[in-house]
């Protein structure tokens, strides 16, 4: 929806966002927010092919929540017998080798912000 209204609002009519926002019952400045982020936005949907996922798009600590949220997947997969328990400890402990992992990985290609960086290098668990 976010690409569609803003391919609109590049449109040849060049409609109002107040008729944008009204049309499709998303709030203007919520509008203006997008149109700040459109870059990222294409380059998620178009390059990345991850359109259909949904992502706090200024959290550092995103890729350490999808880590963790992979391993719990990951955990509901196994046989219930062999499954680890999922406590609060063992999610700290995954989030901190997520970030290990992150971060030994940038130091050889970087590829993560620097906001990133400094966020996970601040994280405790």
């Amino acid at each position: 929806l976010k690409l569609v209204i803003l391919k609109e609002l590049e449109g040849p009519e060049n409609p109002s966002i107040a008729s944008i926002a009204k049309k499709y019952g998303v709030n203007r400045k919520t509008i203006h927010r997008w149109k700040k982020s459109k870059d990222k936005f294409v380059e998620l949907v178009e390059e990345r092919s991850m359109g259909k996922y949904k992502r706090v798009y200024n959290d550092p600590l995103a890729k350490v929540k999808d880590a963790v949220d992979s391993f719990y997947k990951r955990t509901l997969l196994m046989p219930p017998d062999q499954r680890l328990p999922v406590t609060g400890s063992i999610i700290a402990a995954t989030a901190m080798q997520a970030v290990e992992d992150l971060l030994a990985k940038h130091a050889k290609e970087p590829f993560l912000a620097q906001e990133e960086v400094e966020e996970m290098t601040k994280f405790k668990g």
